[in-house]
């Protein structure tokens, strides 16, 4: 007799850690998906984006999942079959209501690069960060209000942006952070970081919340080309960690996920020298979808995910 456990199909890592490997399934080749929605119209647009490809798109869900939200993301690549006119390229900014029924759509009276990033705020209002330094705030009625980072970021432009609902740090093309620290009332002002203005775009950077950094600021962890930084509101340390591909740090701030150059998956205990001596190495995985990019994210402070294409681990 056989007998199946919690862990079967998982690789230990030492005593405690474990990792399996898995192939994402597309929803629209899911039965128990596509046979759980009964069939639209064809005037019924509420089935287009559950199955349809994300990846030339800017996402974002909002706190209380009720919401979701898409606009084109130009630094990615989209393919259409046929481009009759310079329209078909055209893909407004979308609020969804959770079962997929368009709820907004905003005209774009922009070019599409000029969105960096979108992300809900705390009262589920749609923040887009905007290349010249505007962010928009599109409530899911009513009309937008503007908010502007400053006059360094409208001269030298964003590079990239992180959102989430309690505030955001962007990224000038002069390598500076800006950061905002609430959605609403007094603390709803820009802070540029100035003294730790980076002299290189960094390979990759994410933002730690005030709430749980442990500066009780917003912080980054930049990786560049030989270093990683992290940067508070009043300084920039030099941390141990060698030159990473992809960081992200846990819920709670304690523990941060980091994929090497070497592309092995680490963790970390936050701002310190340690780190879990097992490691994942993931170099199989990336050569085998051939992917450049390994996108983490966190389950609790217990696991961690890793995207390469369309496997995780």
């Amino acid at each position: 007799m056989v007998t199946s456990t919690a862990r079967d199909g998982w690789i230990p890592l030492g005593d405690a850690i474990f990792a399996t490997r898995t192939v994402a399934t597309p929803a629209a080749s899911s039965p128990s998906l596509s046979s759980s929605r009964p069939p639209a119209s064809s005037t019924d647009h509420a089935d287009s984006w559950p199955a349809a490809s994300h990846d030339h798109l800017h996402v974002a869900v909002s706190p209380s999942g009720s919401f979701l939200a898409t606009c084109r993301d130009a630094s990615k690549p989209y393919i259409v079959a046929n481009v009759s006119s310079a329209s078909a390229l055209d893909v407004p900014l979308v609020i969804y209501r959770a079962s997929g029924t368009p709820l907004r759509i905003v005209p774009c009276d922009r070019q599409v690069a000029s969105f960096i990033a979108i992300g809900f705020t705390n009262d589920e209002r749609l923040a887009c960060v905007l290349d010249d330094g505007t962010v928009l705030l599109h409530p899911v009625h009513g009309d937008p209000t503007y908010l502007s980072l400053g006059e360094n970021a409208r001269r030298d432009g964003i590079v990239s942006a992180q959102i989430w609902p309690h505030g955001m740090a962007a990224l000038t093309r002069a390598g500076l952070f800006i950061v905002l620290d609430a959605w609403s009332g007094d603390e709803m002002v820009p802070t540029e970081y100035a003294h730790s203005q980076l002299a290189s775009t960094p390979i990759f950077w994410t933002a730690i919340p005030s709430a749980v950094s442990m500066s009780g600021s917003i912080e980054m962890i930049a990786a560049l080309a030989d270093t990683t930084m992290q940067i508070t509101s009043n300084d920039a340390i030099k941390l141990y960690i060698p030159a990473a591909k992809s960081i992200r740090s846990s819920p709670s701030g304690k523990y941060w996920a980091v994929v090497t150059a070497g592309h092995h998956l680490q963790i970390w205990l936050a701002g310190s020298s340690h780190h879990v001596p097992a490691r994942l190495d993931l170099t199989d995985i990336i050569d085998d979808v051939g992917a450049h990019e390994v996108a983490l994210a966190w389950c609790g402070d217990e696991t961690v995910l890793a995207i390469a294409g369309d496997e995780a681990m």
